[in-house]
């Protein structure tokens, strides 16, 4: 609802984005996503909600974030910035 109220908009995908999820909640979660679109969708709401997990991820969130993360010098971004110190050790030495 602070989608409608505050930005005014009244169609868009939500998405629940989470690295790890198992088989067990995930199963537990699908009908719940359906329950919640058939919801909105009776309140007049075009949103519909998605779950990004597990290989989708890696595929969708991990690898492009990866990707630009060289280019990237803004330091307060924690995330961006562990990783940048995590691949400084990544290198093997020359032999």
């Amino acid at each position: 609802m602070c989608m409608v109220g505050y930005f005014g908009v009244d169609k868009r995908e939500l998405i629940f984005a989470s690295p790890k999820i198992g088989k067990l909640i995930m199963a537990d979660l699908q009908p719940c996503i359906a329950d919640f679109d058939a919801i909105l969708c009776d309140f007049g709401y075009s949103f519909s909600m998605r779950i990004i997990a597990n290989d989708e991820f890696n595929d969708f969130i991990l690898k492009p974030i990866f990707s630009v993360s060289e280019g990237v010098a803004d330091t307060s971004e924690l995330f961006m910035r562990s990783y940048q110190l995590t691949k400084m050790f990544d290198k093997q030495p020359a032999k």
